[in-house]
């Protein structure tokens, strides 16, 4: 391996959440040495998504028990590959559960989500529980006209997944920069990132930059959306077996805990931080279908912010329409888990064989031409 680095890089990912760890390590699976990458982690001013303590994963995420277009092809990609870095690393990553969806009888959601039960094809499967074996099985929740359980779902310890990326790809030698990117400009056929420390040149950049997509994109239809939840101890006896998605969820942790959330923050209001008024708010939430929850022990509450495309919940993955060797992977709203790897991997195959699998539903050019304008310089 050449200790000199190239003077032009295959490729440069801006963005070192899930996204970016998930790019350079799929494009060191299709073979590009590592010493022609760079993963250039910036000064985030917007508490990353990614740094979320736990994830969870279902298949059908939403108000809808029926999954949306291209959901499950990726969710069946994600589950394999979370399951792939749980066996290759010595850490317990993660934890795969049922996930359990209650049609509680008190409240709206519950009819809607009965309403739009389906089976889930294999390697999915769901199934409509009666509602006296949910009041057997689970007492506590509020009165139902049954429930949902299906699965895979999984909880995924993220700060864990990321360092084990990172250090997978640090140890062969992918060239890690922690600096603000000021500037991109594509010169011919390629193009110069701009940071604090100098100029870099790459053949192909991506940008997998979260919350700060729009820096780059300012007319794109996307909107910031911040989120909290708090993890702890709480005495649920016997101990909780499954995951729970009503209004609010409830999962176990690998690490034995339980991680309950979100709360939903629109701008301009901002995340206080403060245990208590998330706990308070997410004990509302709780409310609609467990009403006696108990009380959390040692709770530690997180907060991030979402980007995503508002109205279509859609991420974006692909390349520039009109920019050669520019690429994005963003708003991916609170589904990055789901729809990350998956997107990353076609991502990589457009950037290395120019195969283009990524579903015209996610592309870049979907948007008009106004709203794909490229602001190459986000400080002006």
């Amino acid at each position: 391996m050449s200790t000199h680095p190239p003077d032009c890089f295959h490729t440069i990912v801006i963005g070192a959440g899930l996204a970016g760890h998930c790019m350079i390590h799929f494009l060191l699976e299709a073979g590009i040495p590592p010493e022609q990458l760079v993963l250039v982690a910036e000064e985030r001013k917007y508490a990353p998504a990614s740094g979320v303590p736990f994830g969870l994963m279902h298949p059908c995420p939403g108000r809808s028990l029926k999954p949306k277009p291209g959901v499950l092809d990726a969710y069946a990609f994600s589950s394999s590959w979370l399951r792939k870095m749980q066996g290759a690393s010595s850490d317990a990553l993660l934890l795969e559960l049922p996930m359990v969806r209650p049609f509680i009888k008190a409240h709206p959601s519950g009819a809607r989500l009965q309403k739009s039960f389906v089976s889930l094809p294999a390697p999915f499967w769901a199934e409509k529980l009666h509602p006296s074996e949910v009041a057997t099985r689970w007492p506590c929740f509020a009165p139902s006209d049954g429930a949902a359980m299906m699965g895979p779902a999984f909880c995924v310890s993220l700060p864990m997944l990321l360092e084990y990326l990172a250090s997978q790809a640090y140890q062969k030698g992918v060239s890690h920069y922690s600096d603000d990117v000021h500037v991109l400009k594509q010169q011919q056929e390629t193009w110069e990132v701009v940071t604090g420390r100098g100029t870099l040149s790459t053949r192909h950049v991506v940008l997998a930059v979260g919350a700060g997509l729009g820096d780059w994109f300012p007319a794109l239809p996307l909107q910031q959306s911040e989120g909290e939840l708090l993890v702890g101890e709480a005495d649920i006896l016997p101990a909780l077996q499954e995951m729970v998605s009503f209004s609010g969820h409830i999962s176990p942790t690998p690490d034995g805990r339980y991680c309950i959330g979100s709360t939903y923050i629109q701008p301009p209001e901002t995340s206080t931080g403060s245990v208590l008024a998330v706990w308070e708010q997410l004990r509302s939430k709780l409310s609609s279908f467990w009403p006696h929850f108990p009380e959390l022990t040692n709770p530690v509450v997180w907060g991030g912010t979402r980007c995503l495309v508002r109205h279509q919940f859609m991420p974006i993955a692909g390349p520039h329409p009109e920019l050669s060797g520019l690429y994005v992977l963003g708003a991916l709203a609170s589904k990055g888990l789901l729809w990350t790897p998956s997107l990353a991997s076609q991502l990589t195959a457009t950037i290395c064989q120019q195969e283009e699998t990524l579903p015209s539903s996610v592309l870049l050019s979907r948007f008009s031409h106004d709203a794909c304008i490229f602001r190459s310089n986000r400080n002006k």
